[in-house]
């Protein structure tokens, strides 16, 4: 784990000093196509590489044995998405895993079906994201990982963000989700709902205030329902932070109680409360390249 996170930062360290690129469109609701733990509304431009580099550092509530949970990881994730069209895009990525399945493979889909710059009322994108466990096989039948056969590895989140510039300077976006994981605890549910908002604050030409929710709507990871007794108590995923806009990189530090990064793993997995500390530091870097 120590040469996983050693090897993560050197991979920051090397894009943050290769060249930057022109600035983001003053036209773009949000400046990246993630808002912390939410996917924005936008996507990239034809033949365009974006290298997204992610962490999550452990519980703040560790205090100082684990240094406020800067000596910890919870996740860790390392991918790329490239624009096929100035509309699409795919993306592939590995991240440790924080829940039950660990070792992810994620396989990324993402379509602007509309946009305000293009002279709609609001911008509008579907994304899909399947996921795999390569984790090893456990012999235990009651183990989430026993894996009785190939599909119970997998999971998948279909979602739909629409997003309004409210003023030159603010932002809003929502999100429908629709997660399905093919094997669960027994007292869990196989597919949750859960919506979401998501809000960019520009405060000047390189930096904002960021800040998403997402609200599992069934299943005992929502409000709505009783908790069951064995399973763990589940919290609504919550983020605020902010965001630099270097030209060629977007950095962005924030502040969540969600532990796994891609929403297959931290949406009906949250079981850290921002009430008993357990919310981390998280970075993401953005580096955006021109490939034709």
């Amino acid at each position: 784990m120590k040469q996983i996170i050693k090897n993560t930062y050197r991979i920051a360290i090397l894009l943050l000093c290769t060249c930057s690129l022109k600035a983001q469109s003053p036209t773009k609701l949000f400046n990246d196509s993630r808002v912390i733990n939410s996917h924005s509304v936008e996507v990239l431009q034809k033949g365009t590489l974006d290298i997204r580099i992610g962490h999550r550092f452990g519980d703040v509530g560790g205090a100082w044995n684990t240094f406020y949970g800067l000596e910890q990881a919870t996740d860790v994730y390392i991918g790329g998405e490239y624009g096929l069209s100035d509309k699409f895009l795919v993306g592939l990525s590995r991240s440790k895993g924080s829940a039950g399945l660990r070792m992810l493979v994620n396989g990324l889909a993402k379509w602007n079906l509309a946009h305000e710059k293009d002279g709609k009322p609001f911008s509008l994108t579907l994304v899909g994201l399947a996921t795999v466990s390569t984790m090893q096989k456990s012999d235990s039948p009651s183990s989430l990982s026993h894996f009785p056969n190939f599909l119970n590895r997998m999971s998948y989140c279909g979602q739909w963000v629409i997003g309004k510039r409210i003023s030159p300077a603010l932002s809003l976006q929502a999100n429908i989700s629709a997660l399905h994981r093919n094997i669960v605890l027994i007292e869990d549910m196989n597919t949750t709902i859960s919506v979401g908002m998501a809000t960019r604050i520009q405060l000047n030409k390189t930096f904002a205030l960021i800040g998403d929710i997402n609200m599992p709507l069934n299943g005992p990871q929502s409000l709505f329902q009783e908790s069951s007794a064995n399973l763990p108590d589940f919290y609504i995923p919550i983020g605020v932070g902010m965001e630099f806009n270097t030209g060629g990189h977007i950095f962005q530090m924030n502040l969540t109680n969600a532990r796994g990064i891609p929403q297959t793993d931290f949406l009906a997995s949250t079981t850290s409360s921002w009430l008993d500390g357990g919310f981390r530091l998280g970075f993401t870097i953005s580096r955006v390249f021109k490939v034709r």
